[in-house]
């Protein structure tokens, strides 16, 4: 289902399914800890329908250390390979500073 939004500049249209499911996985990825990262790959996983061994052959990382990473007992998660698990399932990391400012 698509949704007419009208702007005073443009028309837009919104597959709103596609973008409520976004919201809501966007949501929950606030991954402050190695356990919310973990969370937050394995749900991306399940929302692109692959297996942990399909993502772990196409990031090149093995089904074990994704296993880990999933959860959240991998303490020692290489960036580079976190980033490339993120990749292969269209993600990114993005860094946010806190409104508290906290240092």
């Amino acid at each position: 289902m698509f949704t007419h939004v009208n702007t005073p500049a443009m028309f837009t249209y919104v597959d709103t399914p596609a973008m409520f499911t976004y919201v809501y996985i966007m949501d929950q990825l606030n991954a402050r800890t190695v356990a919310l990262l973990g969370k937050a790959v394995r749900q991306l996983r399940g929302a692109r329908a692959l297996t942990q061994g399909e993502l772990a052959e196409r990031a090149g990382v093995s089904r074990t250390w994704l296993s880990q990473l999933e959860s959240g007992t991998r303490r020692n998660a290489e960036l580079a390979a976190v980033l490339s698990v993120l990749d292969v399932l269209g993600a990114r990391l993005t860094l946010t500073i806190d409104e508290e400012g906290k240092p």
